[in-house]
């Protein structure tokens, strides 16, 4: 595997957490992330979580097949209407047949883009429990991917 294109990756759903956390003016939790992410998990703002599961070549680079999550977080949210409200939103932006640009973003300033990531399944998992006043409800995204030689 290209190491170069799994930080790529990395950093390509590092930068979509976070701004899909920000158009929903909720906090963003990178649960790769384990110096800050049980912190804010315990807290009761909305948040956006997310956590790259795999990149593995597909079979041999540069075609790559790539798994991660993307979800929610509610605290005090009868019905879990917010909770909805929230993977609605994310499954507008992340969806079957949506791509995403990989570009590095890991530097001061986004670089070339250097692949694509085209989503071929998204599944809603079932609602977990955080704790007993919040809910948690994930995304698994299933993507193929190209890196560009």
């Amino acid at each position: 595997m290209n190491n170069d294109f799994y930080l790529m990756v990395k950093s390509t759903l590092d930068n979509l957490g976070y701004a899909m956390a920000s158009a929903l003016s909720a906090q963003a939790v990178d649960l790769d992330d384990r110096e800050t992410a049980d912190t804010k998990l315990t807290n009761t703002e909305p948040s956006v979580l997310w956590q790259l599961l795999g990149v593995s070549p597909a079979p041999l680079d540069p075609m790559y097949e790539v798994t991660f999550l993307i979800g929610a977080k509610t605290t005090r949210d009868p019905g879990s209407y917010k909770l909805v409200e929230f993977n609605s939103a994310l499954n507008q932006t992340v969806h079957k047949g949506s791509g995403i640009n990989i570009h590095d973003y890991s530097g001061a300033s986004a670089g070339p883009q250097e692949g694509v990531l085209y989503v071929t399944d998204v599944d809603l998992a079932p609602q977990q429990d955080g704790d007993p006043t919040s809910g948690i409800r994930f995304m698994m995204v299933s993507c193929k991917g190209l890196r560009f030689p």
